[in-house]
This record gives C-alpha cells, sequence and structure tokens, in this order.
C-alpha cells in the first residue's frame, strides 16, 4: 500500500469514526423549551383576591398617594383628598391598607427576582432550544452575535421579554440572517450567565438584560423535531 492509499485509508477511518460520535452528540442536547429557563416556584398568595371592586378601587386610590410619596412626587389636592377618602372608608371596613401596600410590594420583588432567576442544573449543559433571532453584531447579512428570544417582535414591538427569556448566542461560525419572522434552533452548551446588551432598533437602540449564554453555538432554522420515543413504547 502506498503512501497516498494509506492517507486516504487513514481519512476515511477518521471520519467513520467521527459521524457516529457526532450523531450522539446532537442526540444528548437536552431539548428545551421557553418555560425551563424560568426556576419552578410556588405562585404567590394573592392578598387581593377576596376584596371586592370597591375595596381594590379605593386601595388603588391609597396606592397612588403611597407610591408618589415615595418617589417624592406631589399630587394635586383634589387627588390628595381622594387618597385620604378612600382610606378613611377602608378603615371604617376593617381594612389594613398599609399591610396589604406592603404585601403588594413584597409579590411586586418576588416576580422581578424569578424574572432575573436562572436554573443552575442548566449551566454546562448542552441543550437545544428554538426561537427568534435579534441580530447584535453583523457585517452584510452574516450575523457574528445575536439575542434569541421566545415570540416574534420581542424588544422591538413589545417590552423585553423577562432575562431569563432572553439569551446572549455567538454562533460557532456567523449565520445567514433570514429576518425576524424566520424562526431558528440554537444548539449548544448553556452558561447561566448574563449581562446586558444594546440592541440597535429604527428609532434608536435598547438595552437588554440576559440571564443565559451560549457560545460556539450551532445555528439551524427551526425545524420541528419527533418526540423522544416513550419509556413505554
Amino acid at each position: 500500500m502506498n503512501l497516498a492509499t494509506k492517507t486516504l485509508t487513514t481519512l476515511a477511518l477518521a471520519c467513520i469514526a467521527w459521524m457516529p460520535a457526532a450523531a450522539a452528540a446532537a442526540d444528548v442536547a437536552l431539548r428545551l423549551e421557553w418555560t425551563d429557563l424560568a426556576p419552578k416556584r410556588a405562585p404567590a398568595e394573592n392578598p387581593f383576591a377576596s376584596m371586592s371592586e370597591e375595596d381594590k378601587n379605593d386601595l388603588r386610590l391609597v396606592a397612588r398617594s403611597h407610591d408618589s410619596k415615595r418617589m417624592g412626587l406631589t399630587l394635586s389636592e383634589e387627588a390628595q383628598a381622594n387618597a385620604d377618602k378612600a382610606a378613611a372608608r377602608l378603615r371604617e371596613r376593617k381594612i389594613d391598607a398599609v399591610q396589604l401596600l406592603t404585601e403588594r410590594d413584597k409579590i411586586i420583588a418576588q416576580r422581578e427576582m424569578s424574572a432575573r432567576s436562572v436554573v443552575p442544573e442548566l449551566n454546562g449543559k448542552t441543550v437545544s432550544l428554538a426561537g427568534y433571532m435579534l441580530p447584535l453584531e453583523f457585517k452584510g447579512e452574516l450575523v457574528s452575535e445575536f439575542l434569541l428570544v421566545p415570540w416574534v417582535g420581542a424588544c422591538i414591538h413589545t417590552p423585553p421579554p423577562p432575562s431569563n427569556q432572553v439569551v446572549y448566542v455567538k454562533p460557532a461560525k456567523p449565520v445567514e440572517a433570514k429576518g425576524r419572522f424566520a424562526p431558528i434552533r440554537i444548539t449548544g452548551p448553556m452558561q447561566t450567565q448574563g449581562g446586558q446588551r444594546n440592541l440597535s432598533l429604527v428609532d434608536g437602540a435598547a438595552a437588554v438584560d440576559t440571564s443565559y449564554t451560549m457560545i460556539g453555538a450551532d445555528v439551524r432554522p427551526f425545524v420541528k423535531l419527533p418526540e423522544p420515543p416513550s419509556a413505554n413504547r
């Protein structure tokens, strides 16, 4: 066997050995839905569930006064008078407005924390996730960095999703942008770290917070994958 033949044989054997490994790597990617990126938490108890509409309307007036004072703002005399009357009505009905507003603030803080929280078990795992591309860095039609978001128009026509619903992606090689309406699927190692990225818009720019990062991602047009075989089959 001459040197050229030996070289070709070696290359062929290397390709054959690589193919099952590559297929296996694709198979082991954990298929995620966007809900999988948010930690599972028990829903907070709603302290307003049993309140009547009249009570809720009065509490809204009190909350407006409460929040304005906290921000250093002054309501008009009429608005403040309405808030004071609403507070008096609530006291007559044995409703503690201060306690309810404290509970409201706790719920808001919990929701904000949940929106930023990550699932630590995903760190370093090879995952697959479908969504829509928002280019960050590109040259011509080739995109070298982008944000993956769950729905069309996120951050453009609507406010940004919670940061744990945005993934910063740096593909293994620049990918061609097919338009904001073309879904894609990314596969690669997920990192539970984020940051703030500047997204260029038609009318300016927006700072978008992210909680996840994927470097070296494989990016392909979205094709619905078959369901994994059931253990009962």
